[in-house]
């Protein structure tokens, strides 16, 4: 179920600028998936470039547990998609890692059905 969706304004400390990007929130049982889309019309760092910043505002002011949360940025070209799940260690390094449109189906699908 979704449960936020919307452009989401967020404070890079790295450059000390706003950025902007589009967010879904969808809630399965007590579970949360986090989507951010990349905007063309950002004013600030991408969601890649900024995520050390993005990621935990959004945590923070939507007040959800890093452990039963899936993070996806998300970005649209003209002739196709990309979708990373992003990472942190517990030291506070970022990863991403490539996803597939066939599995972002399936993992949207534990979330809206």
């Amino acid at each position: 179920m979704i449960i936020e969706s919307g452009m989401f304004e967020w404070f890079n400390g790295r450059t000390s600028r706003e950025s902007q990007s589009d967010i879904e929130i969808y809630r399965s049982d007590d579970k949360h998936l986090v989507i951010a889309t990349e905007r063309s019309d950002n004013p600030g760092p991408s969601v890649t470039n900024g995520a050390e910043y993005l990621w935990p505002s959004i945590l923070k002011q939507f007040r959800l547990d890093p452990g039963k949360t899936v993070l996806i940025e998300h970005y649209k070209y003209p002739d196709r998609e990309s979708w990373d799940v992003v990472t942190f260690s517990s030291l506070g390094s970022v990863t991403w890692s490539g996803i597939r449109k066939d599995k972002m189906h399936i993992i949207m699908k534990e979330f809206t059905s």
